[in-house]
């Protein structure tokens, strides 16, 4: 029934997050919404050093998780995760603490319960200017590369290429993504192994892969004060991870059928790192895929069963453009080999 109660945690990780979290949690409060849903503000906190957590102390009706180390995203927001479906919750709304939400976010991005499969709805990230997107839903790289959709693409212009309130994209951002009780259960929590970093692609490939939709609401607006991270250290973080998911997530066949583009990627990637002077992070990131593989294998038994949607059909969702500057002989080698892949496929 539509007015039946809607039980609906925000969980919220933070690690020294004093700047923004104020702000998120104020834009929260102010959330137009109807006496048949219940809020509730969960914060982890990854031991944060700058007075975060005595901020969120001074709210009486947050549950704070503190963490005595920093455990990265993935774990954290499983933590959360775990204590509201314990406590019952069926609906869960993940937010990064530098995003605001508009007043009717809310109201819009509820719509989506309505559709008869969804997994998980993004909302429609953007600057904070109001008028140019952060994201419209994220894109998967065939490749394994994750990146933002219409980042810095004005509000206008893609509104333009819409014509429904929901749109399916590749995957949510884990900035504000909205899921459910009932995915959750059939294709599993965030892989902690991952830390930060894909981790949030790997949710959305994995929901795709049993056939379950991945929306952004175009509607529900959420302001992300979004800076682009110069730490080096993600580049490991990145690259350890990006094997890792494609490994877990592709078939055998779609494996050795792509090795022969992964290894010139490879190749390529080794030279950006060194132009780029992250290379020892790029082989740190080799030795760390080495060393979660020997600790704790491929999982790929915990993901292939769940496989509904083949390869084939996952590719068609997929993307062969990158979202960096690369030579025209590397896009077009691009594009052909994933029109190989498409067409040597089974579906």
């Amino acid at each position: 029934m539509y007015n039946e109660t809607k039980k609906i945690a925000i969980l919220i990780v933070t690690y020294n997050s004093i700047r923004h979290i104020g702000g998120c949690i104020e834009s929260i409060r102010r959330l137009e919404r109807s006496p048949h849903e219940e809020l509730s503000i969960f914060v982890i906190d990854n031991a944060s050093q700058d007075g975060t957590r005595a901020l969120v102390r001074g709210h009486d009706d947050i549950q704070l998780i503190q963490n005595v180390t920093n455990e990265g995203y993935a774990k954290a927001m499983n933590q959360g995760l775990r204590i509201a479906l314990d406590q019952g919750y069926d609906y869960f709304l993940l937010l990064n603490p530098d995003i605001t939400l508009s007043r009717d976010f809310l109201t819009s991005l509820l719509g989506v319960t309505a559709l008869p499969s969804w997994g998980a709805c993004q909302g429609l990230l953007l600057h904070l200017d109001g008028v140019t997107v952060n994201s419209a839903g994220n894109k998967i790289h065939y490749l394994g590369f994750g990146y933002v959709g219409d980042n810095n693409v004005p509000l206008s212009h893609v509104r333009n290429t819409w014509d429904e309130e929901f749109v399916p994209i590749t995957y949510a951002s884990g900035a504000c993504v909205f899921t459910n009780k009932k995915t959750l259960e059939k294709v599993g929590l965030f892989d902690e192994r991952l830390f930060s970093y894909h981790e949030d692609l790997d949710f959305g490939w994995r929901m795709w892969l049993c056939n379950i939709p991945v929306y952004v609401a175009t509607q529900a607006h959420a302001y992300h004060e979004y800076e682009e991270n110069r730490y080096k250290e993600k580049f490991y973080l990145m690259e350890r991870n990006r094997l890792l998911v494609l490994i877990k997530n592709y078939s055998i066949r779609t494996l050795l059928l792509l090795s022969p583009m992964l290894f010139v990627t490879e190749c390529f990637v080794i030279v950006a790192s060194l132009r780029g002077r992250w290379f020892f992070r790029k082989v740190k990131g080799y030795i760390g895929t080495m060393r979660i593989l020997f600790r704790y294998g491929t999982w790929r038994s915990k993901v292939q069963p769940l496989r509904s949607m083949s390869d084939k059909e996952l590719l068609t969702r997929f993307t062969y453009k990158m979202n960096v500057p690369i030579p025209a002989f590397g896009r077009l080698l691009l594009k052909l080999y994933y029109t190989y892949m498409c067409s040597t496929l089974r579906g």
